[in-house]
């Protein structure tokens, strides 16, 4: 299904990709806000009084009991592994540079405003042709909004699956996910040192390869992938140490719920990355993990097509088009497609946004809104989770001040409403592109409105240590008379 690039006429006619970044950036501007704003209504509210049967406790220390430290430690360390192991960068390129240069020619003269986001956006930009700094950044983006992350990781695997259909049908049998990733990551170049930054331009060159030598040669998976094998980084002792910390806690909190124990608003935070970072994780598993470098696109990569017939899973197009030589055949060096040729076939995927450049809108698809749609879905069903693992086993918490209790639960309500009517307005700017511009003033609320119940949610985890049920300080009896059981 192919998609008109975009051309609104709204407000700013503003690009879609643009929208989609300062929309993330919004997320940041309301912290000083919402620190600024909770102070007040705590200045409003009322020191709580307990009851005596609810026995309160501050700092804790350890090491013979389960201390506040210890508590800390184990949240915060789960918090970052998951962040960190569950983040897979695209290769980075100095192509984000040449986009906010592009971006700033176009909205300088648009005020005061518009200059400092594009100054704050230009920044941006330059950190992400930055490895390190460009991780970090998602990783940031992952702390404050996952569900975010969990939107990028599920088109980006939808791209993949696409990729791996169409590579099948033009004769590459054994393509994978992992080398459609690479593809879609910008990890292949060219000898002249020309950069295919995306999938759909991988896609486009392997096309111009089959036009002028036919279906008689392919990739050779096996070296390929062993040279991604090579440049990429498994951290496999990271990964093996965050799922049993990971799956630790998850056990621990179930326990104490079904105990009738409480649980710290940090333990049930930790839960809901936890459960994301899954999510991210899963859509990622076949992605090249820190990959250090590009793989050039000599002729030795090729060889004869094998006498195989394919499998079921390719389609008819390659039945038709690709042709069986013997495995001795002589082997005929293939020009890494030296003359331009425009010429592509009508089965390539369709990027999101012909002219983005960033994740996830310069992934292709062969029906980019189907795929959009099932992001938002993921997108929606990832921010009702979060409201839910903070909504369910909280939501009669008390903290020192008695409007802590109505903030938990608004920001419990609003996580969940907002990522629901993000993902209706993402639906809406990517369907009917000409209001893209007129709604994005609804989309800078549902922004600075998630931000504000994100970050509330964070310093009302902060204040609940002044103040925790003693239960959550007590050890959990694990003998086996603490189990059902027969005598």
């Amino acid at each position: 299904m192919s998609r008109k690039p975009f051309s609104g006429q709204g407000f700013l006619a503003f690009d879609l990709e643009l929208i989609f970044l300062i929309s993330l950036a919004l997320i940041f501007v309301s912290v000083p806000s919402t620190i600024i704003i909770i102070a007040v209504v705590f200045h409003f509210g009322h020191k709580t009084q307990f009851t005596d049967s609810d026995h309160r406790l501050g700092y804790v220390p350890g090491p013979e009991a389960r201390g506040t430290l210890d508590l800390i430690w184990t949240c915060v360390s789960i918090i970052f592994t998951c962040v960190y192991i569950s983040i897979h960068i695209d290769i980075s390129n100095g192509e984000s540079r040449e986009f906010a240069k592009q971006i700033r020619a176009k909205y300088q003269n648009r005020g005061n405003v518009m200059r400092m986001i594009l100054l704050c956006f230009d920044y941006m930009c330059w950190l992400m042709t930055i490895p390190v700094a460009h991780k970090v950044i998602f990783m940031v983006f992952n702390i404050f909004a996952p569900e975010s992350i969990v939107f990028l990781a599920t088109l980006e695997r939808l791209s993949a699956r696409d990729g791996v259909i169409f590579m099948r049908s033009c004769g590459q049998p054994n393509w994978t996910t992992k080398l459609a990733f690479f593809a879609d990551m910008g990890g292949f170049e060219l000898e002249k040192g020309e950069h295919l930054v995306s999938g759909r331009e991988f896609f486009e060159w392997f096309e111009r390869i089959r036009k002028q030598k036919g279906a008689e040669f392919e990739l050779n998976v096996v070296r390929i992938e062993k040279d991604i094998n090579d440049r990429s980084k498994q951290d496999t002792l990271v990964k093996l140490f965050t799922v049993c910390q990971a799956s630790w806690l998850l056990i621990q909190c179930a326990v104490r719920l079904a105990e009738g124990r409480a649980v710290s608003e940090l333990e049930v935070t930790t839960c809901a990355f936890i459960v994301c970072s899954v999510i991210t994780y899963l859509c990622w598993l076949h992605k090249p993990y820190d990959v250090q470098g590009r793989i050039t696109l000599r002729d030795d990569l090729f060889k004869p097509h094998s006498v195989k017939e394919p499998d079921n899973v390719t389609s008819a197009i390659m039945k038709a088009s690709s042709t069986s030589t013997s495995v001795g055949q002589p082997y005929a060096p293939i020009p890494l497609a030296d003359e331009e040729t425009n010429t592509t076939s009508s089965e390539l995927p369709t990027r999101l946004d012909n002219r983005a450049r960033f994740t996830p809108l310069n992934r292709a698809f062969f029906d980019p809104l189907k795929s959009w749609l099932i992001a938002c879905g993921i997108f929606s069903l990832a921010g009702i989770l979060i409201g839910a693992i903070h909504a369910i086993p909280l939501w009669n918490t008390e903290f020192i001040n008695t409007t802590g209790q109505w903030l938990w639960r608004s920001c419990c309500l609003i996580q969940i409403i907002v990522t629901i009517c993000g993902s209706i307005a993402g639906c809406i700017e990517y369907r009917y592109q000409k209001v893209a511009g007129r709604i994005f003033p609804l989309t800078t609320f549902i922004a600075i409105l998630f931000g504000f119940s994100r970050i509330c949610i964070f310093v009302l985890v902060v204040v609940s240590f002044w103040s925790l049920p003693e239960s959550v300080y007590t050890d959990i009896d694990w003998s086996l008379s603490a189990f059902p059981h027969f005598h």
